[in-house]
């Protein structure tokens, strides 16, 4: 399998991330956003040669060339150009291509890509692979914690990995090396799940006044803005989706299709459509992608990157 062409797919930003190293490991790399920058040019930038003949990594991210259904004779020369770099690969450039969607796999750059290159789709850990990497976690940084403790760590999080690696990160500042879940109901508060949701919850509502009461809960808590604003991505895709898809699909197609869990979920997405038309969506998506490729690049932190998000949904 040619590894000079990469392309992943998770819902989980850290898992996302961790694979992303795996690739590059210590070496410098060059980061696209293809809400900023045309796919065209990226390739061309990959077949370039390095002076010396060393290897070149490129993350580029939010690619829907593997997924998205587009129509017109420009999305079909976007496709060529990119079978074109798929046929004759710069072997100097390692690239990365980060996905916003699952893959399509009747696509046929999606087929050259299964059977030629490096594709990976990262599903998020069940309870038994989150246990082993908790409990992996813990011995690589001496804490203890012991069968009971781990079990009520996978349970007050819900099984999310991206919330269960921010909260163990909080164990490492924490001066006891042995926890008993006396001191982890203090540090990791059981309703930190639920304070998120509903803090996604009241952004979706426009609801100025929980927005800003939940926010401060949010830093106190020590929450990632970066993991907050990749779950309001995922909430405003899966509304813009549900808008499409509910003309043609009844209820359990699209839990199916946008692969969720209880039917209480859906209803409430369904409610939020009602509450958006297709263009503010858009709107809100991209403004998250903006930031998220501004904190990537050291242009802004992401704290202010999530404030200035709040205070535009809150316009």
């Amino acid at each position: 399998m040619n590894k000079c062409v990469n392309v992943i797919f998770s819902t989980s930003y850290r898992l996302l991330e961790d694979e992303i190293k795996k690739i590059v490991k210590d070496n410098n790399y060059t980061s696209y956003n293809l809400d900023e920058v045309e796919l065209d040019d990226v390739l061309n930038d990959a077949s370039y040669f390095t002076l010396f003949g060393d290897k070149n990594y490129m993350v580029v991210r939010n690619v829907t060339a593997f997924s998205a259904n587009k129509k017109g004779s420009e999305a079909s020369n976007k496709d060529e150009y990119l079978l074109n770099y798929l046929n004759e690969p710069n072997q100097n450039t390692v690239l990365i291509l980060v996905l916003k969607d699952k893959i399509n796999g009747t696509k046929k750059v999606s087929k050259i890509v299964k059977e030629k290159y490096n594709y990976i789709e990262i599903s998020n850990p069940n309870q038994k692979e989150t246990r082993d990497i908790i409990n992996g976690y813990l011995k690589k940084n001496k804490i203890k914690i012991d069968y009971d403790g781990v079990t009520y760590i996978i349970n007050a999080l819900d099984n999310n990995y991206d919330l269960i690696m921010n909260e163990l990160d909080k164990l490492l500042l924490y001066p006891k090396k042995e926890l008993s879940i006396s001191d982890l109901k203090f540090i990791i508060a059981s309703n930190v799940l639920d304070n998120n949701f509903k803090f996604i919850d009241y952004i979706m509502e426009k609801d100025i006044k929980n927005i800003f009461r939940y926010y401060d809960d949010f830093l106190l808590n020590k929450n990632s803005p970066i993991m907050l604003m990749a779950m309001l991505a995922n909430e405003y895709r899966n509304v813009y989706l549900i808008k499409k898809l509910i003309r043609n699909h009844n209820k359990n197609d699209i839990m199916k299709i946008l692969d969720i869990r209880y039917s209480f979920q859906l209803d409430k997405l369904i409610n939020y459509s009602y509450s958006y038309k297709e263009r503010e969506l858009e709107k809100y998506l991209l403004e998250l992608c903006d930031l998220d490729y501004d904190i990537k690049q050291g242009k802004i932190v992401d704290k202010l990157a999530l404030e200035l998000f709040l205070l535009k949904v809150c316009d």
